[in-house]
């Protein structure tokens, strides 16, 4: 039995997410991820990304500066968190209730989450 497919409009929003999250991280680090994959529920969005580090910031890791990194990363979420909540409310037609983000230096990931609120009015 294969994977049940999302609907086409599905497809269609998952793509839009993925494309705001990616501007929005180029916008503040001026580099975006390499991959993303984006899930969604009734309740929430989730958003991976992969290969995020610049390689200013893979060299800081290589020499030891981990935690400086991840505090970076944290403040370059901080900072886009208005931006990217605005585009993902106005691609999904509802408010978001609450954004949170987190890193991994090995391997290279991160993860987005949105949660759902009410419909937009």
């Amino acid at each position: 039995m294969s994977p049940k497919r999302p609907a086409a409009g599905t497809t269609r929003i998952r793509k839009e997410i993925a494309d705001a999250v990616v501007a929005s991280l180029r916008e503040v680090t001026g580099r975006g991820p390499v991959g993303t994959r984006v899930m969604m529920s009734p309740e929430s969005i989730v958003v991976f990304l992969s290969n995020t580090l610049s390689v200013g910031e893979q060299e800081l890791v290589k020499a030891g500066f981990t935690d400086e990194v991840l505090a970076v990363r944290s403040a370059y979420q901080a900072t886009m968190r208005e931006r990217v909540n605005a585009r993902v409310s106005e691609i999904t037609g509802r408010e978001i209730s609450a954004f949170m983000s987190t890193n991994n230096i090995e391997p290279d990931v991160a993860v987005e989450i949105f949660l759902l609120g009410d419909p937009v009015a």
